[in-house]
């Protein structure tokens, strides 16, 4: 059993980079996404119960039926390149990036676009690499299906708040979690 020390319990600050082709320095030869918080990785494993009619209805096993991740986080700035490859529907305007929804305007994501055509490989790269757990997420498609968000604050920073559904990339992998130097891009 393990004993827990409080050294052990950590804060992992961490950055988001698209597309990483090395696990070196950051932005990993890929492109810097900027400063993330509250990151929160759900497997969101799926089971099926099996029941017994001779116990009512009573689930007597639990088959594992594969999992359905997602990853979400809290992008704190607003960063250029991060609404330019998580938000459906941007424009270049004179000083930065837009974000805008006009579906009946040439060159916009009209409703029932594929969210694959703007997936990319994303590692969540946390600052102390050689102490703290990172992320990849192999095919990272951005979604704003539940409750992706941008947050206005009087009292604070500006907030991004993105999800990501993580799919199979063509070799059949999903994800990776462990220190950084061990994952495997």
């Amino acid at each position: 059993m393990a004993n827990p020390q409080p050294y052990d319990v950590q804060r992992v600050p961490s950055r988001l980079c698209k597309s990483p082709t090395a696990i070196s320095t950051f932005p990993h030869g890929g492109t810097e996404f900027g400063m993330i918080a509250r990151m929160t990785f759900n497997p969101n494993a799926l089971y099926a119960d099996i029941t017994a009619e001779e116990y009512g209805g009573t689930p007597v096993e639990r088959i594992y039926a594969g999992e359905q991740p997602t990853f979400e986080c809290l992008l704190r700035g607003w960063d250029a390149d991060a609404i330019r490859y998580n938000f459906p529907n941007t424009t270049l305007g004179t000083h930065g990036r837009l974000i805008n929804f006009s579906p009946g305007v040439a060159g916009q994501n009209r409703p029932g676009y594929l969210g694959t055509n703007m997936s990319f490989k994303l590692l969540v790269s946390p600052i102390a690499e050689s102490f703290h757990t990172g992320l990849i997420i192999y095919n990272a498609v951005p979604s704003w299906h539940s409750n992706p968000e941008m947050i206005f604050r009087s009292e604070g920073e500006l907030i991004l708040r993105l999800e990501f559904a993580c799919l199979p990339d063509a070799n059949g992998r999903v994800y990776q979690t462990g220190k950084l130097k061990d994952l495997v891009l």
